[in-house]
């Protein structure tokens, strides 16, 4: 294949991701405040100081549509979730969109 020839062979590929997440407030403060710029008045909220744990699983697919000397140009699409530990239950997420790789 030439420098400028295009590839008719098209590619689909699993993705996986897994993980531990966690989620804290922020150590040393036991609190969030928020500042309004335009009349200056600040209120502070309180967080939950606990700590939440939990396992990431994502699956989605993705797919080479063209493919030009190192440029290919596709598709992708993901979801998964986060099983939190607890009483938290399960975070839903879903993505997709295009991909440029040169």
């Amino acid at each position: 294949m030439n420098r400028h020839e295009t590839s008719a062979a098209r590619t689909v590929a699993p993705w996986r991701r897994l993980g531990w997440v966690t989620d804290w407030g922020r150590q040393g403060s036991d609190h969030q405040k928020v500042t309004f710029l335009e009349s200056g008045h600040s209120h502070s909220y309180g967080i939950n100081n606990e700590f939440d744990h939990g396992a990431f699983v994502e699956l989605g697919i993705d797919y080479s549509a063209y493919n030009f000397t190192d440029t290919s140009i596709g598709a992708y699409a993901r979801g998964g979730a986060v099983l939190w530990g607890g009483d938290r239950g399960t975070t839903w997420q879903v993505s997709g969109g295009l991909n440029f790789r040169f």
